[in-house]
């Protein structure tokens, strides 16, 4: 087992979260924000976990996300919290809201304390590579990152097609200076060959790549999903739809009847609507001017 140098902070990942990308994001900044209200950017990440290479590729994927990731380790439940010594450990015993429950109590928590959100572009090469594939195919254009879940086992807050081409169809037609990528590992064929849009599972981006393009982007748009945490968790425009009756007692007890997570900014929107072909152009256009005016 690696261990870090002492100090910093030293998360731990139970085993009885529950695995999810989008829970990882949350974790991973759950730990920067709490680095960067302590003023350190040492961060060592214990997996504590039975089966762990079972989904350590996920594990490497989502935290390769970081820069200041110094160390990753495993380790079975037993030892995990006896592993590191002169840290700063997260989460706490008294934390009951967090990404281990799916959770972004303890974002919100964490977040005045911080100096704003670390963009989750990983290391420099992954950064570099990343900017220059959104320069090669925007071409000048404004890079909008999308995520079209479609969720084989969760049908709720699924994407319809239908709307997104219209909107896609909209934004080309008026000329808009943008260009979409859409992300995920979902069936796009049917998106393939429009002019302003990039699939770039086609070119062969895996996992970290296409989340570090979501928080290279100027903005995103998509549906609720595991992906779309790097953009609730971050400083760039979006507007994320669910669907109203998916999970409505967590995301009322999350924001309450509002629009914004207490943490997000003035051009971000986590709708609790469909994705109608209106309320995506209505929207859009807001979007639009926000990345103008960022």
């Amino acid at each position: 087992m690696n261990s870090g140098d002492k100090g910093g902070i030293t998360g731990f990942w139970n085993s009885t979260a529950e695995l999810t990308i989008g829970n990882l994001i949350i974790f991973l900044q759950e730990l920067h924000l709490l680095a960067a209200s302590k003023n350190t950017d040492k961060i060592d990440i214990y997996v504590a976990s039975q089966d762990v290479y079972t989904h350590l590729a996920l594990f490497g994927a989502v935290f390769a996300l970081s820069r200041n990731l110094r160390t990753l380790s495993f380790c079975d439940v037993d030892n995990a919290h006896s592993a590191s010594s002169n840290a700063i450990l997260w989460p706490t015993p008294d934390i009951l809201h967090s990404s281990h429950t799916g959770s972004n109590k303890a974002i919100g928590a964490l977040f005045p304390s911080a100096r704003g959100f670390v963009r989750l572009c990983g290391s420099k090469k992954i950064a570099e590579s990343v900017a220059a594939y959104l320069l090669a195919h925007a071409n000048g254009k404004a890079a909008i990152a999308i995520h079209l879940k479609n969720s084989q086992i969760d049908h709720q807050s699924n994407a319809k097609p239908a709307e997104w081409h219209a909107l896609f169809e909209y934004v080309h037609q008026r000329n808009y200076p943008c260009h979409f990528f859409l992300v995920g590992n979902e069936n796009l064929s049917a998106f393939r060959g429009k002019l302003n849009v990039t699939v770039v599972q086609d070119d062969g981006l895996d996992l970290t790549h296409q989340l570090a393009l979501i928080a290279s982007s100027s903005a995103f748009m998509g549906m609720s999903s595991g992906p779309c945490n790097v953009a609730v968790l971050s400083d760039i425009p979006y507007v994320i739809y669910k669907d109203p009756d998916h999970h409505s007692s967590a995301m009322e007890f999350e924001m309450g009847t509002g629009r914004r997570f207490s943490f997000s900014q003035n051009s971000q929107y986590f709708l609790r609507e469909f994705a109608t072909r209106a309320s995506l152009i209505d929207n859009f256009e807001t979007l639009q001017k926000n990345i103008r005016a960022a």
